[in-house]
């Protein structure tokens, strides 16, 4: 769900250079503890967006499997090579 309204919400940069994301700021981006984000500096913004994952074979990004790391293309081969064997 893209939600183009801007929301801005003031937070403290602690002594190691961390700010704490909220909560539902996470939630609606899939954000849990272990997602990866890139940060991209744009002119004199910062931008936080979680990193989409890779296919473990072909490195691709299209309909990635997070479970699997897998995309549905390799997956079904991987299924088609066990069935063969």
């Amino acid at each position: 769900m893209k939600n183009n309204k801007s929301v801005t919400t003031q937070k403290e940069i602690d002594a190691l250079g961390r700010v704490v994301i909220p909560y539902r700021y996470r939630e609606q981006l899939g954000i849990d503890k272990n997602t990866t984000v890139d940060l991209v500096l744009n002119n004199d913004n910062i931008e936080i967006k979680p990193r989409k994952r890779a296919c473990s074979l072909c490195k691709g990004f299209k309909n990635v499997n997070e479970t699997v790391g897998l995309c549905e293309e390799c997956i079904r081969m991987v299924k088609e090579l066990d069935i063969n064997q």
